[in-house]
């Protein structure tokens, strides 16, 4: 055999040895794949404590959606892994005065400067501000653990309602864990009372490792956008499983209808226009912020999440006082008034 057909030997061996690896590594990854699915067993039990669920909850959200500069074991990480110690970020949660308004909640969504912006786009049921503001609830409340219907068939329960009525949640089954549960809401009061609004299925994918692929997201009706308190009462069922109330109780919702012009008008203009040298402002934050607390709340065209950080009341906003510029604590004002003045 001549020299070059001991190299194209050569060079065919490497190929089928290389081919092999990388066929069985695939096989594997698909293997993997196929076996991690939501019905491959038990659903783990939903963390009591704020050290364990920072640790498995809060902590996972951020390697998922930070990771890109927050690099936990990398010596040169663009950004601080701080942001995986617990105590650190503790500290940060309890520098506030509630789940939606602390430092930690303020950081991730850029409302003080961070380099990565806005991590919650979609406002605070957004993960993982959602995550956050559940933590806070346990480090700072004897409420015990998010939802959990312990020792029923089904587990779950409204988590979250947005400022503008989206209901937020899960609902399991944590045996049966490819069963799909049925929610169904009433408001007002309990079933046969109150009124039935519609029902949704439990499927949605929520990157949750306790409850993977079964979350729920149900819009209120617009004529329930009112200003008002409004008891909701969910129950779930499967095919197996009989339809409880979740949570054994109902959850508490105040939600506003944004109006026509809530993007586009002057003022939103200037706020945004105002904001966006340093914090690359989305307009859907704005609202949020300028809508916290809630009106039903206390919340005031001065009292607002908004009007505190531009006019820097106790030193929170890291800009300073901005008041000055483009009059936007004039705008603030008149944003928050067209949005929530017409409300009880």
């Amino acid at each position: 055999m001549g020299k070059v057909q001991y190299i194209l030997a050569a060079f065919l061996l490497v190929l089928m040895i290389f081919g092999f690896n990388n066929c069985s590594e695939m096989r594997s990854v698909q293997k993997g794949a196929a076996n991690s699915g939501s019905g491959g067993g038990p659903l783990p039990p939903i963390p009591t404590t704020g050290p364990s669920y920072f640790s498995q909850i809060v902590k996972s959200k951020f390697t998922q959606k930070c990771s890109a500069c927050h690099i936990e074991g990398f010596p040169n990480s663009p950004g601080p892994v701080t942001i995986y110690d617990y105590l650190r970020m503790k500290s940060k949660l309890a520098n506030g005065s509630s789940s939606t308004i602390n430092s930690l909640v303020d950081k991730v969504r850029g409302i003080v400067s961070h380099t990565g912006g806005n991590q919650c786009p979609g406002g605070l049921s957004d993960s993982p501000c959602k995550e956050i503001s559940a933590w806070w609830g346990l480090e700072n409340s004897s409420g015990g653990a998010p939802p959990s219907n312990n020792g029923l068939a089904i587990r779950g329960g409204i988590e979250y309602s947005s400022v503008n009525g989206l209901l937020s949640g899960f609902a399991a089954d944590p045996v049966r864990t490819s069963d799909i549960v049925t929610v169904t809401f009433y408001i007002d009061g309990a079933k046969d009372v109150g009124t039935m609004l519609g029902a949704v299925s439990a499927n949605v994918s929520s990157f949750d490792p306790n409850y993977p692929n079964h979350a729920f997201n149900f819009q209120l009706p617009n004529m329930y956008l009112d200003g008002r308190s409004h008891n909701i009462y969910a129950y779930g069922r499967t095919s197996a499983a009989a339809e409880i109330l979740l949570l054994n109780t109902y959850f508490v919702a105040v939600s506003y209808a944004k109006s026509a012009n809530w993007n586009n008008s002057a003022v939103a203009n200037n706020i945004r226009n105002t904001c966006n040298g340093c914090h690359l402002l989305e307009i859907q934050t704005a609202y949020d912020m300028v809508a916290n607390p809630l009106k039903a709340r206390g919340g005031t065209a001065t009292n607002n999440d908004l009007y505190r950080f531009a006019s820097n009341q106790g030193g929170v906003h890291g800009g300073g006082n901005v008041c000055n510029r483009n009059n936007v604590c004039q705008s603030i004002p008149s944003y928050w008034t067209q949005e929530f003045g017409g409300y009880p």
